[in-house]
């Protein structure tokens, strides 16, 4: 160590090279930092998602949940195992321990899914397997308005801007949610089909027969091969009215005789708008380990030439962006480092009452801090709000060495030695000391590291930045410290200290005579730090990660279970309504109601659920902070009857809420009635807010209770008359028609006026093969 002190004083330019090096290293590898909000963090849990669209919530749990429970419990290194089952939808979530090859555990589960696939329905979806990750999580949102209907939106978006976004360097995806999309309805007429006694399954059938694609094989003829292409795949919507679907004697019966063909869009499930104009959602997320901050910008740099692109009148609106939180975020950490750095030279000149050791003192820290960054970039860690808070926490320990050295190198110029000599024997004497304390420090930080579970892969950035960036000022103390102080500092410029000197050795004679006194206050101050730091943690003042302005609201709203999204969208307008009039701090709200699509509807709670997205205007246009705004909007909406709103509070694995209680048993009735008690007591409690539960209402439900002796006698069986009534009111994709390279489906099933009317499904006409048209009531039991 004093070897390093001695090469820095005699090689001074060499040394000077170098740390002219290390800051231009620095500042260009700080630039190449990856910014996000939180630490690259892949959770230890595996998602399986399957889709069974149709079954209730019990079907899904008996058929898809529990055997794929099975599958993943032999899997090697599972810790537990969560199931939610809600109707069309099994969401299995596997937890490992911390630590455990992901990939590896996919592959297993994937395999083990496979053993188990003959056990699961044939017409399931198959199962989708995907690990928790924070970069999986949306970094953008866009309304998308315009003076459109929605499938001419929908159709814009998924065609013009989505392929536009995906080729931005950073992109991984953008996917359009909402808006309607084209369909072929195919509207059976009941009585029609039973005074033709033809089945609606026969009608399924034809459709699928008449819309096929086969190649016909190959004629060589003049030593040519000539392919032999079928035309045989609807090209037009009239074709579809002609196909022949049953025969009368010898009259043969087309499709326009028994149903409406309609070209028209799939009924609407779901209702976007944003700032009370219909709208549709364009969510972008991030390729995985790409810089958030870049990634965003790009996406904004190329948004002016996209617009230019788009039809007239078509809108981009921004509603949430999260490199503006992270922007700010870092900013302020920025801000409060750049603070600290110049209050620790302040006090440094006030003490040691010299300019230029003040600024000696001061340059260790953003030079200690640039070969951080240097060290944090070759190590892959990213420039987050965990990192920055440990840099930020580190400044005031930076200069802790280097003050140390050069106090000690005023001792040596005071004991009339040259400039040079007192640089290295000062900074020599003390290089082990400070060597050690920087050691004793490192320590307290070192185990972060090794701490198991989301704390300690939450912590780790901030633990290595307090490490490295302590283990660069060590260095700096021992070589650039020495080296400046042997060139600018001179005999006799005398640190002036002879006060402070004076009244700390008074206070120490007074500690020593009375030493039992002051032995026994650091006792009762430990115990007083460690009675407040109990008192804050029963008074629950205390947060895993503290609050923050994000400047966007999610909120959960909700209505009477089996609600249509026709009136979940009345509520949601009088919600929206209230908040423009009475909330000054908003910008833009954006409602997304009703049942997602394909893997979204997963996390869809029903067509009586949905969320409302508010973007606040900038945090020095307002004057309440976001929570307070949040407890503003809890008490405006709960006025509204019918509707039930919450602040959505999302965490890193998916789990709402601070506090989650869970309910186990064998009984689903006996748990939801505990359930519903124990809201009604935890609601009472004085904090205690947005309280649910999962399973509060049960949807509506019409039992059809099939009587299988009288079935048997009149030759029907269960398969028969369960797809009929699916294809009466659920529908059945029959086939897929093709125009303009796009893919639209053809659905069969009654119209809506039939639909919805409960008493249509008892007289719903069977044709038996025994006996002709058979009425639903009278071989079931309706309920």
């Amino acid at each position: 160590m004093k070897r390093l002190a001695i090469l820095a004083v005699r090689f001074r330019i060499t040394f000077l090279m170098v740390y002219l090096l290390v800051v231009g290293a620095g500042l260009f590898f700080l630039s190449g930092l990856k910014l996000d909000m939180y630490p690259d963090i892949t959770f230890p849990v595996i998602g399986v998602v399957t889709t069974y669209t149709g079954a209730s919530p019990e079907d899904i749990e008996q058929l898809l949940t529990r055997p794929l429970e099975e599958a993943c419990a032999s899997v090697e290194g599972v810790k537990h195992i969560n199931s939610d089952s809600k109707s069309g939808a099994s969401m299995v979530l596997v937890e490992f321990d911390w630590g455990t090859d992901l990939d590896q555990a996919e592959i297993d589960i994937r395999r083990n899914i496979d053993f188990f696939r003959e056990m699961l329905p044939q017409d399931a979806d198959e199962p989708i397997t995907f690990p928790f990750d924070l970069s999986m999580q949306p970094i953008m949102f866009f309304g998308v308005l315009g003076p459109y209907d929605g499938a001419q939106l929908r159709r814009i978006s998924k065609r013009e801007v989505e392929p536009y976004l995906e080729r931005v360097v950073g992109v991984a995806s953008a996917e359009t949610l909402g808006g309607l999309d084209r369909e072929i309805h195919i509207e059976v007429l009941p009585d029609r089909l039973s005074a033709a006694s033809i089945t609606v399954n026969q009608i399924v059938t034809a459709l699928r027969m008449e819309n096929v694609d086969i190649p016909g094989g190959e004629v060589v003829h003049n030593r040519s091969e000539l392919s032999i292409q079928p035309q045989s795949a609807f090209k037009t919507v009239d074709e579809i009215q002609e196909v022949v679907v049953g025969v009368s004697g010898q009259v043969p019966i087309r499709l326009k005789d028994v149903a409406v063909v309609r070209d028209t869009v799939a009924e609407k499930t779901r209702v976007i708008r944003a700032n009370g104009k219909s709208a549709i959602l364009l969510m972008v997320r991030k390729q995985s380990g790409a810089n958030t901050v870049q990634t965003v910008a790009a996406v904004e740099e190329i948004l002016p030439d996209l617009m230019e692109r788009l039809p007239n009148g078509i809108e981009l609106k921004p509603i949430f962006n999260q490199a503006d939180f992270i922007n700010n975020s870092l900013g302020n950490l920025s801000t409060t480092g750049f603070l600290a750095i110049a209050m620790a030279i302040l006090v440094l000149l006030v003490f040691l009452r010299s300019l230029r050791a003040a600024l000696i003192v001061g340059l260790a820290m953003p030079i200690s801090i640039l070969v951080t960054f240097s060290i944090m970039y070759a190590v892959d860690l990213s420039l987050n709000i965990i990192s920055m808070a440990g840099l930020a926490l580190a400044v005031g320990m930076l200069v802790d060495n280097s003050i140390v050295v050069l106090e000690n190198i005023y001792r040596h110029l005071e004991m009339n030695k040259s400039a040079g000599r007192a640089a290295i024997d000062g900074a020599a004497e003390v290089a082990t000391a400070i060597f050690g304390s920087t050691l004793t420090t490192i320590a307290v930080f070192l185990p972060i590291l090794f701490v198991p579970g989301m704390a300690g892969a939450l912590f780790r950035d901030m633990a290595m930045t307090i490490c490295i960036s302590l283990g660069a000022s060590f260095f700096v103390a021992i070589t650039l410290i020495p080296l400046a102080a042997s060139v600018f500092i001179h005999r006799g410029k005398k640190v002036e200290l002879s006060a402070l000197a004076n009244g700390y050795s008074r206070v120490q004679r007074l500690a020593l005579s009375h030493r039992r006194t002051f032995f026994l206050l650091a006792v009762l101050a430990l115990g007083l730090s460690i009675g407040f730091l109990a008192w804050n943690y029963i008074r629950g003042n205390s947060e895993f990660l503290p609050k923050q302005d994000s400047g966007m609201i999610v909120l959960s709203l909700k209505t009477q279970v089996g609600s249509s999204v026709n009136r979940m969208d009345q509520l949601a307008r009088r919600a929206e309504q209230v908040i423009m009039k009475r909330v000054p701090e908003v910008e833009l709200q954006a409602s997304d109601l009703g049942v997602g699509e394909g893997f979204a509807a997963m996390f869809s709670e029903g067509k009586h659920s949905g969320l409302l997205r508010i973007r606040l205007k900038p945090l020095n246009q307002r004057q309440r902070r976001q929570w307070q705004i949040e407890e503003s909007l809890r008490e405006l909406l709960n006025t509204i009857p019918g509707l039930e709103a919450k602040v959505f509070q999302p965490s890193f694995i998916g789990q709402e809420g601070d506090v989650v209680v869970k309910i186990q048993g064998f009984d689903l009735t006996v748990a939801r009635r505990i359930g519903i008690e124990l809201k009604r007591q935890i609601s009472q409690i004085e904090d205690a807010k947005d309280v649910t539960f999962s399973v509060e209402q049960a949807r509506p439900e019409l039992y059809v209770r099939y009587d299988r002796i009288k079935m048997a006698r009149l030759g029907l069986t269960s398969a028969e008359v369960t797809s009929t009534i699916s294809s009466f009111f659920q529908g059945t994709i029959a086939s897929i028609f093709r125009q303009s390279g796009n893919d639209h489906n053809i659905r069969v099933r009654a119209p809506r006026s039939f639909r919805n009317d409960p008493d249509n499904l008892g007289g719903l006409t069977l044709i038996s093969r025994v006996s002709g048209p058979v009425i639903l009531r009278s071989i079931a039991d309706i309920r």
